[in-house]
């Protein structure tokens, strides 16, 4: 089993829907980011949700309302084509998603192993990082590096 804090559910989907588009990976690996992408869909799902319940509850409404809409220049749009307003209350809606992004779920799945040497040029460390809390990544070449203050497993 493998828990998350929800606030990296939405990351670590990302990557990995980035991850199974690669064309390098093998069939082996790209089998079990489906899998786990399976896995975390009710939980990403619930978690955009939630989120757009948010959003609505603290945005900015007009005058029957409803949700206004920004374009990319902060200009009101007519329908939800943009992104939500949420001027006045920006700052409950940051405190309400912080305590949202805290959260952990649990999710029945356990740590894959990968070898760093078999993903791809493309799969960058920053990704690898996202997917820290669902994969184990292995260096067969190098012995686990010792820095002092942090402990190793």
């Amino acid at each position: 089993m493998i828990t998350i804090q929800t606030g990296k559910i939405k990351a670590i989907s990302e990557v990995l829907g980035t991850l199974i588009r690669e064309k390098d990976l093998s069939r082996k690996q790209k089998y079990w980011f489906y899998r786990f992408t399976n896995k975390f869909a009710p939980e990403l799902d619930a978690y955009n949700k939630i989120y757009e319940e948010m959003a609505n509850e603290y945005c900015d409404k007009d005058e029957s309302g409803k949700p206004v809409f920004l374009d990319a220049e902060g200009n009101i749009v007519a329908t939800n084509t943009g992104r939500i307003s949420v001027k006045g209350r920006m700052d409950e809606l940051n405190q309400a998603l912080l305590g949202l992004n805290k959260q952990s779920v649990n999710i029945e799945f356990d740590k894959i192993k990968i070898n760093i040497d078999d993903l791809p040029e493309s799969i960058t460390s920053q990704m690898m990082l996202v997917l820290d809390d669902i994969i184990e990544f292995t260096d067969d070449a190098q012995p686990p590096l010792h820095i002092v203050g942090i402990e190793t497993v």
